[in-house]
């Protein structure tokens, strides 16, 4: 049997959801907002921080600049007991501005060959 992968924007990234997606065994990438997932937002600060988020550069045939950063297992909420998920950010430079920017979390691991 082929497993989905459901894909979704941040009204369905909450632990209700995520848990009802894994009991039904299929994977995700959905979106996270800072201001819905204030308590994820800040493990995710905190672990920059700190040094532990992973990063990678490069620069697309257009010059711009392509940043991927991401981090495995941290809490979807405070909660005690809270679903670990998978986070990464991405942005794209143009000339130093930022153009595009978004948030996700996933329940793949996630490493520099598959962010």
């Amino acid at each position: 049997m082929k497993r989905s992968i459901i894909v979704g924007d941040g009204l369905y990234s909450d632990e209700p959801f995520i848990t009802k997606l894994r009991d039904k065994g299929m994977r995700f990438i959905l979106v996270v907002k800072p201001g819905d997932h204030k308590v994820l937002m800040e493990w995710v600060k905190e672990l920059r921080d700190m040094g532990e988020m992973n990063r990678y550069e490069t620069k697309d045939s257009k010059g711009r600049e392509l940043i991927y950063e991401w981090i495995n297992k941290v809490p979807i909420n405070g909660k005690e007991g809270s679903i670990e998920v998978n986070y990464f950010e991405f942005w794209i430079k143009d000339k130093g501005k930022v153009v595009y920017h978004n948030s996700w979390v996933t329940d793949f691991t996630i490493d520099k060959e598959n962010v």
